[in-house]
């Protein structure tokens, strides 16, 4: 598969339902390539036994979530994605795609709010 650049849906729109909602769907937020590999590479690791179930806790209890499986990407806890690991395309997802996501809604909503404390110190000065 060629490497095409994922290009993030990101706008004001977006950024204030996320606020509102604490979150949103976002139809198409990569392309059907990128897609398509993603599933290739979960099948292929899930064959290799790489996923884990997935458990959670209620009460005192630590239940297995049916059907629910996880992929460690980090090398022992630290936080970091372990490169000796073949992970496909889910290393770009998770070590770029997502931390670039969330760069760029941090920077629009610091540019969000500087413009609305500039408007109202205008206003204000104005009155």
């Amino acid at each position: 598969m060629s490497k095409q650049p994922i290009t993030l849906p990101i706008n004001t729109d977006l950024l204030t339902h996320l606020k509102e909602q604490n979150h949103a769907i976002i139809d198409n937020f990569i392309p059907q390539e990128v897609a398509d590999q993603l599933l290739t590479d979960a099948n292929r690791l899930y064959s290799e036994n790489q996923f884990q179930q997935h458990y959670f806790q209620f009460g005192g209890s630590l239940l297995k979530k049916p059907n629910v499986f996880e992929l460690d990407l980090s090398d022992n806890g630290k936080q970091q994605l372990d490169n000796n690991r073949d992970v496909g395309l889910w290393k770009d997802i998770v070590g770029d795609v997502g931390p670039s996501f969330l760069r760029r809604i941090d920077e629009l909503d610091r540019n969000m709010s500087s413009k609305q404390s500039t408007t109202t110190s205008s206003s204000s000065s104005s009155s």
